[in-house]
């Protein structure tokens, strides 16, 4: 089996609130990648990372706690979505 990842990382303009850094990545990723079967999403914030959801992000991301991440991203792609914690290091 050919397997082929793709990792780009970008601003994610964090301060303007958690609809804005969803929009903006689904932005970056249907104008830059064609043909995947499946988004990996690694975020600062806490996640729930069975469901998808933002369980808590602090002032920095307004808007964020509560979304889920997972569910609008596979609805928009319809490609299987594992989002994570991003740890520092």
């Amino acid at each position: 089996m050919d397997k082929h990842l793709h990792f780009k990382k970008i601003d994610s303009e964090a301060m303007k609130g958690g609809q804005h850094l969803v929009d903006n990545f689904m932005k970056v990723i249907t104008e830059t990648y064609t043909g995947f079967n499946a988004i990996g999403i690694s975020t600062a914030s806490q996640v729930n990372s069975e469901e998808g959801t933002i369980l808590y992000a602090n002032e920095n991301f307004s808007g964020y706690t509560g979304m889920n991440v997972k569910a609008l991203f596979e609805n928009n792609f319809g490609v299987t979505v594992q989002v994570g914690y991003k740890t520092s290091g």
